[in-house]
């Protein structure tokens, strides 16, 4: 009893138990083909059917040569291996759909909500890890 319960343990041990693997992934974000500084780009796992994953996410922010590197929400660098939903924010976009500036503020750069708060882009993490992260934004 006592064996098996000693193997069940260093398999345990040996699978993780349960912990996150972080994978590096960097990449670059181009808008009309020219580098875009300064936006954050989140990578959210994604379970079966697209829904959302429990495992944590993932952000960097551009720089000016468009490029960024990820490093988990827990500090960690990289991403979870696998499927997320990716979204890519300027700090002038606003998730609550009102475009307006603030009154005396001027007008901020913003995306289309296609690429943040409605976005249906995905890019699915190797085991490995990546710096092919590339997305090609196109905005009026």
């Amino acid at each position: 009893m006592r064996a098996r319960l000693l193997i069940g343990c260093l398999v345990a041990v040996g699978l993780g138990c349960g912990s996150t693997k972080f994978v590096p992934v960097s990449g670059k974000v181009t808008l009309n083909g020219q580098p875009l500084a300064g936006a954050t780009v989140s990578f959210e796992p994604l379970g079966e059917d697209d829904s959302p994953s429990p495992k944590p996410g993932s952000v960097g922010t551009t720089k000016a040569d468009g490029t960024f590197t990820l490093k988990a929400i827990s500090g960690a660098s990289g991403a979870v291996p696998g499927k997320h939903r990716v979204r890519i924010i300027l700090a002038g976009d606003n998730a609550s759909g009102d475009d307006r500036p603030p009154p005396g503020a001027a007008p901020a750069k913003t995306l289309p909500r296609e690429y943040n708060t409605d976005s249906k882009r995905s890019f699915t993490v190797p085991a490995r890890g990546t710096s092919d992260a590339l997305f090609e934004l196109k905005a009026p």
